[in-house]
């Protein structure tokens, strides 16, 4: 099934702490059926999920809801908080409702209406991939990597510090810096890998240039896809963007963003 799980970037600078892997497929499967749906409260029903998520059919019911009540518990522990800017910061839940019966095998889904912005009519600043590969990735540190190289897919690298990693991918303060590279990134490129467009995903080790050469950040790059003459897709569609002055200190980290909104207008027609 060719489900897009497409929201604001603001999801990316979210610590999910405790989430596994089923946990974030619940929750990109929500995101993805919730999406340019409003506020409106939406039922789903169990077995469509269950596709959805990929679940094993051998399991009980009862596993299976259980596993949606703990992902909920967990969602509403995590208390999303994110810094706007320098003078702002919001905290919020992007599903205030989440109520399943397991005897109607029904889940029933309501974003949050001054958040809905998330997941509704997005044109700048998103996120977007298809949940059938996401859910395919074995690891929960690769499914986050993937949104974040998902999100600056068109430039061709990311770059961030190791404090910001170890809070967008929620690596324990008790692992070692010399272990991330061993641990969490190396077997999350190479599962990330198996995906369209990424069998050249690399990371390169940002050290200090002070004595002792500490890490203090990682570069990913893969090789950014290509425009086609004549060719619109929702991936490679771009408006030319405008002109301004940047210092070249800024220029060095500055990430590209990308206007769809002219070409969902046309899909939409379709």
């Amino acid at each position: 099934m060719n489900e897009v799980v497409k929201y604001d970037n603001i999801l990316n600078r979210i610590s999910f702490h405790n989430f596994d892997e089923k946990d974030f497929d619940f929750f990109m499967t929500l995101c993805s059926r919730m999406r340019d749906l409003g506020e409106e409260k939406q039922v789903f029903d169990y077995d469509y999920l269950m596709e959805l998520v990929q679940w094993d059919r051998t399991q009980r019911l009862d596993v299976f809801h259980e596993s949606l009540k703990k992902m909920g518990e967990k969602l509403r522990i995590i208390g999303a908080t994110v810094d706007i800017s320098d003078d702002e910061w919001v905290s919020f839940d992007l599903f205030p409702v989440l109520r399943a019966n397991k005897k109607k095998r029904t889940l029933t889904v309501q974003v949050n209406p001054e958040f809905k912005y998330v997941l509704n009519d997005v044109t700048k600043n998103f996120t977007r991939f298809e949940l059938s590969e996401y859910v395919s990735l074995s690891g929960r540190y690769a499914k986050q990597l993937y949104q974040h190289i998902k999100q600056y897919r068109k430039s061709g690298w990311w770059q961030v510090s190791v404090d910001d990693l170890r809070r967008e991918l929620s690596i324990p303060e008790t692992m070692e810096t010399r272990r991330i590279i061993n641990k969490v990134i190396k077997p999350s490129i190479d599962t990330i890998k198996t995906c369209k467009g990424f069998a050249d995903l690399d990371c390169e080790v940002i050290q200090s240039p002070r004595r002792g050469r500490a890490v203090i950040g990682y570069k990913f790059s893969w090789t950014a896809p290509k425009q086609i003459p004549g060719q619109m897709t929702l991936d490679d569609y771009q408006t030319p963007p405008k002109k301004k002055k940047v210092s070249k200190k800024k220029a060095d980290f500055e990430q590209n963003t990308y206007d769809y909104e002219e070409l969902e207008k046309q899909l939409r027609k379709n």
